[in-house]
């Protein structure tokens, strides 16, 4: 019997360090571009005879090499106004990233701006609220806190302060913080099972990488690539499963701005980001074909943006350039409460420049590299 290439089925469930599957697996809307592809080490016998015929070679330690393509999107809204996971959760959590508890808080009677990485405390109530990410001011003396790592929820009214910085709470909404984490031991690895119409593959102790680029008037997909070990494929009916009906955002009125370009004068069409985990295979002598799981190993985030050129007294990233300065970058799609995903960079370090042109006029093409110290380097935040 012929198999349909049109029937597919992907399913993930994060693992139990023993490598059981925690839970249920999350059947994954992904795209047309999904493949998983076994992949090994080839390996030749080195001996001599009297002709020059081949013994022939064989594959040693085996993987699947998968690519995971999923729409950005939120998980919407849950029982009594609260955020959903995002789809995307599973996949995110077996890169090396874990989650917060996040929250936007618009906040009145400002004093001074809030810092990146102050603490905010409750003065009311003597309560740690959380971790500031970002302050974005609105009018004069009010704004919007972007928190994460929150432990307690302000009332209204109560006295907040960061440092040298105070306010008023006032309303808020909650969110969910995804970050990079260097303890291994908080990284969590995936099976993945992919059903090809009658076909069954199947990858345990999978990890990956992930990018995406959002443009202008467009849907915007997450690219995973991961990598995990091989089993061998075998004939299983495609299960049931159920998706969501959640339509993912487009590209506009993202408010995408890098450190003080002024986007109210100049435009920006896209943004590019590459989380660039380095996802290495555990070589083991008692793991069946000589792999005992995958792990990430390192991570080098970078981007890209294309901001249209400005006067340089309104914009200059040559000098953020020559003197390796630090800018902050932020974007948000979607404006819907439970269907907003945001991008957080605070450290980003511009190091390459190029010349370019849209619709007429010169762009910048920037290169930069997301930099920290605290496993801060970027949030994504589905809010």
């Amino acid at each position: 019997m012929q198999n349909n290439s049109k029937r597919r089925l992907v399913l993930l469930g994060l693992e139990n360090p023993d490598g059981s599957i925690d839970g249920e697996m999350q059947a994954l809307e992904v795209q047309s571009a999904f493949a998983m592809k076994p992949a090994g080490d080839t390996k030749d016998r080195d001996v001599v005879r009297p002709t020059m015929s081949k013994s022939g070679s064989r594959v040693g330690a085996k993987n699947w090499d998968i690519t995971l393509p999923l729409e950005l999107k939120g998980g919407g809204l849950g029982e009594s106004g609260a955020i959903n996971p995002p789809p995307l959760h599973s996949a995110l959590l077996a890169c090396g990233m874990v989650r917060e508890p996040g929250l936007m808080l618009s906040v009145s009677g400002v004093s001074t701006p809030f810092k990146f990485g102050d603490e905010l405390t409750n003065s009311t109530t003597s309560d740690v609220v959380g971790v500031v990410m970002r302050y974005v001011p609105s009018s004069d003396g009010e704004g919007l806190l972007w928190l994460r790592d929150v432990k307690n929820l302000p009332a209204d009214a109560d006295e907040l302060i960061a440092d040298a910085s105070t306010a008023i709470a006032g309303t808020y909404q909650h969110a969910w913080v995804y970050r990079c984490e260097s303890d291994r031991a908080l990284h969590r690895t995936a099976t993945v099972h992919a059903h090809l119409d009658g076909q069954r593959r199947i990858a345990t102790r999978t990890c990956g990488t992930w990018s995406f680029e959002w443009t202008a008037g467009e849907y915007c997909t997450v690219q995973f690539s991961l990598k995990g070990i091989y089993e061998s494929p075998a004939n299983v009916a495609i299960p049931s499963a159920e998706f969501d009906d959640i339509e993912p955002p487009i590209g506009e009125s993202a408010g995408l701005v890098m450190a003080d370009y002024p986007a109210e004068i100049g435009t920006i069409e896209k943004l590019s980001f590459d989380l660039a985990a380095d996802v290495q295979a555990v070589p083991d002598i008692n793991s069946p074909n000589g792999r005992k799981t995958y792990r990430i190993a390192d991570r080098k985030p970078t981007g890209s943006i294309d901001p249209e050129t400005v006067t340089l007294d309104a914009f200059n990233p040559f000098a953020l350039w020559e003197g390796g300065e630090k800018a902050a970058i932020s974007a948000t799609l979607g404006n819907e409460m439970g269907f907003q995903t945001s991008l957080l960079i605070n450290y980003a370090k511009v190091t390459e420049i190029s010349d370019n042109s849209r619709a007429g006029s010169d762009v910048y093409g920037l290169s930069f590299e997301a930099t920290g110290s605290k496993d801060d380097e970027f949030y994504l935040i589905f809010h």
